[in-house]
């Protein structure tokens, strides 16, 4: 499995929001902000576990890091090295 540092994963995550249309900032949150809607964040989840080769917990999903991209980066890269 390919090892990616944050940055790297906070460029994937980004060019995932350009691709449908959606501006975001590192440090915005995409949920409370109303950026994704139930269906695009359905689709994220499953693109992310995809793309990293990553399975999210519910408590992942529910935690107050997740819906920021700079700390949901960093979630993904702990995930990735199994810590």
């Amino acid at each position: 499995m390919k090892k990616y540092k944050s940055k790297e994963v906070e460029l994937i995550i980004l060019s995932w929001f350009n691709k449908k249309k959606k501006k975001i900032t590192l440090d915005q949150d995409f949920l409370n902000e109303n950026v994704l809607d139930s269906f695009d964040l359905i689709d994220f989840v499953i693109f992310l576990e995809k793309k990293f080769n990553i399975k999210f917990d519910p408590e992942d999903l529910s935690n107050q890091s997740f819906p920021i991209v700079k700390k949901l980066a960093k979630i993904i890269e702990k995930k990735i090295n199994g810590l």
